[in-house]
């Protein structure tokens, strides 16, 4: 517990020396620091129940990415932010852009109510949703997976968007009617997780495509993906290793496969095309949440 409450501090004040100097962090001592911030917060928390292990990895992985997205900005020519908007954009919201507290506007920005009304909808029915699952029943864990998606990703991050835009940051939900996904490429870059898509494009795609082709870049966008949610899924609990990873790279060749169909004019397209997508994201779910995490970590979030 003294882990997680001088880490994630002390990881936020590094951040912000890191940032402010001008010359740009290589980027070996930056992939580095992650993961060795990963092992050492695994191995002081190794102690604690699976939840607070999760917790605590999470917090620092996500808090070290801030401070990479920073450094790859700066080399696409943006200033380093003053040490307020810094502080707010590591620790205060969600989303991997940061050029967007460069120049916040004076005055609120379009579409704080629209933010509100739906972020506030999204989180009353995820509370609603997570005190059903608690009803005995064998779709009470699905339940309570959606009830909590819809509290962080629908009500919680998009409440946050409005709240930004109400002080002049553009920031945006970070889902986006995702059921209206055509294709896993459109629910992967437009709909789902914009904040995962934003630190993936800064940190492996627009790097990598250049060098090994957007195919290769694809591919280890998802790869790393699955590395990601094993620290966060997997880990925690010491079981169910490799299955998100296989997850996410069944996603990766999905996305392949459509760019391919596409270039022999062959695309997947309409009903046709929301039923592939749906597929793929709902059916290998019990694969990427298997059944270890659901005991270790969903169940225990809420104990009543």
């Amino acid at each position: 517990m003294t882990f997680l409450l001088l880490a994630p501090p002390a990881l936020v004040a590094l951040g912000l020396v890191v940032h402010r100097h001008t010359a740009p962090a290589p980027r070996a001592l930056l992939w580095t620091a992650l993961v060795l911030v990963v092992a050492g917060a695994e191995r002081l928390l190794s102690p604690e129940p699976p939840l607070l292990r999760m917790v605590g990895t999470v917090v620092c992985a996500f808090l070290v990415v801030k401070v990479m997205v920073g450094e790859e900005e700066k080399r696409d020519g943006m200033e380093p932010l003053p040490p307020a908007r810094w502080l707010a954009f590591a620790t205060l919201w969600i989303g991997m852009r940061p050029r967007l507290f460069a120049a916040p506007r004076r005055g609120p920005v379009a579409g704080v109510r629209d933010l509100a009304v739906r972020g506030a909808a999204g989180l009353l029915v995820g509370v609603l949703l997570v005190a059903a699952s608690r009803l005995s029943g064998p779709v009470s864990d699905a339940v309570l997976g959606t009830g909590l998606l819809l509290v962080f990703h629908f009500g919680s991050c998009t409440l946050l968007a409005a709240a930004w835009r109400a002080r002049g940051v553009r920031c945006d939900a970070i889902v986006r009617e995702p059921w209206r996904s055509r294709s896993l490429g459109e629910f992967w870059s437009r709909r789902w997780n914009l904040a995962y898509f934003e630190m993936c494009t800064i940190l492996l795609y627009r790097p990598l495509a250049g060098r090994v082709g957007r195919g290769a870049s694809v591919m280890l966008v998802f790869l790393f993906s699955g590395l990601l949610h094993e620290m966060a899924i997997s880990l925690p609990v010491r079981a169910g290793y490799g299955l998100p990873t296989l997850y996410f790279a069944a996603h990766g060749l999905g996305v392949l496969a459509e760019e391919a169909l596409a270039r022999r004019g062959r695309p997947i397209r309409g009903l046709a095309g929301r039923a592939w997508a749906l597929f793929w994201i709902l059916a290998p779910l019990p694969v990427l949440f298997h059944a270890p995490f659901v005991a270790g970590v969903l169940r225990p979030l809420v104990p009543f």
